[in-house]
C-alpha cells in the first residue's frame, strides 16, 4: 500500500524539506499552500528533484475553519 503524506508548510523550511524526503521515499505527498505562486514553485521542484509526480498540492487557510472544513472535503474527494 502506497502511504499517503498530507504537510502543513511545505512550501519553505523544514515542511519543505520534509515533503522531498517523504517524495524521494516514494510517498504520495499532498501539501497546503496559501500562496498559489509558491505551492507551484514547491510542487515543481520536489516533483523535478525526487522524481516522484504522485506529489499534490490543495489550498487552505489554517486560521479560517470555513478554509480547513474544505481542505478536508477536497482531501476526501480525491484521496483514500
Amino acid at each position: 500500500m502506497n502511504k499517503i503524506a498530507l504537510i502543513t508548510g511545505a512550501t519553505s523550511g523544514i515542511g519543505r524539506a520534509v515533503a522531498t524526503e517523504l517524495a524521494r521515499q516514494d510517498a504520495t505527498v499532498v501539501f497546503t499552500y496559501r500562496d498559489v505562486a509558491k505551492g507551484d514553485e514547491t510542487l515543481n521542484e520536489i516533483r523535478r528533484v525526487t522524481g516522484n509526480e504522485r506529489v499534490y498540492m490543495l489550498e487552505v487557510d489554517l486560521a479560517s475553519l470555513a478554509s480547513v472544513r474544505r481542505l478536508a472535503e477536497n482531501y476526501k474527494k480525491r484521496f483514500d
